[in-house]
């Protein structure tokens, strides 16, 4: 809080936690009113089709498992750009045909 009362402006470390990779604007961060916690709001990008998931290909090194559940596995890594470390979850795909009687 500022001496006025009013929420501080955030300082320049939590604008930069927000940054992956190459960023052409920071986005404002905003605060949810009924549970005080703190959010980034992204703009949809009309040039790239997204559908849920990452290309992990030549972007991110796996480094090891870190465990197995039903829908998938997931993984310790490195973003190669950054070299943030992350976690990646690979979602298994089930391809079966469900017939209902």
């Amino acid at each position: 809080m500022s001496n006025n009362g009013s929420p501080a402006a955030p300082s320049k470390t939590e604008f930069n936690k927000y940054k992956i990779g190459k960023v052409k604007s920071t986005p404002a961060i905003q605060r949810d009113l009924k549970t005080n916690l703190t959010f980034i709001e992204l703009k949809k990008r009309s040039s790239e089709k997204v559908y849920g998931c990452t290309v992990f290909q030549d972007h991110y090194r796996e480094d090891e498992k870190l465990g197995q559940g039903t829908f998938g596995e997931v993984y310790k890594g490195i973003h190669l750009e950054t070299q943030r470390q992350v976690a990646m979850k690979k979602i298994i795909v089930s391809v079966e045909k469900i017939s209902f009687r």
